[in-house]
């Protein structure tokens, strides 16, 4: 009849939720990764942030099904840590990106035509 010993289960339980904080401060410690629901399923890569934008290929195998980034743009405001990080926001990023890679060649030809 006397079970003291369910006393000393509590204390062992506020234990295991450190554990999985781990995982969120790893990816936002690491280098200011979106890691708020992708830690959940681990799949967006550094490398990917590293460019500034994220793709939607690794975004593809659970966190868009939850509808935490779709498209690869900050939509539910979740990813916002890592993106305004990095600068404006994820859509901004995109054009800026695509933009800078043809203007150069675009300059480079526009140039000799100027003259």
């Amino acid at each position: 009849m006397h079970r003291p010993v369910i006393d000393s289960t509590p204390t062992t339980e506020p234990v295991t939720p450190r554990k999985k904080r781990k995982l969120f401060s790893m990816g936002i410690g690491a280098h200011g990764i979106v890691a708020v629901g992708i830690s959940a399923h681990g799949v967006i890569s550094i490398g990917v942030i590293s460019h500034g934008i994220i793709s939607i290929g690794i975004i593809s195998m659970g966190v868009l099904s939850t509808g935490l980034v779709t498209m690869g743009l900050l939509t539910s405001g979740l990813v916002s840590m890592g993106l305004k990080a990095s600068g404006p926001t994820s859509m901004e990023l995109m054009m800026d990106h695509s933009g800078m890679d043809h203007g150069d060649m675009n300059h480079g030809e526009g140039m000799p035509a100027a003259k």
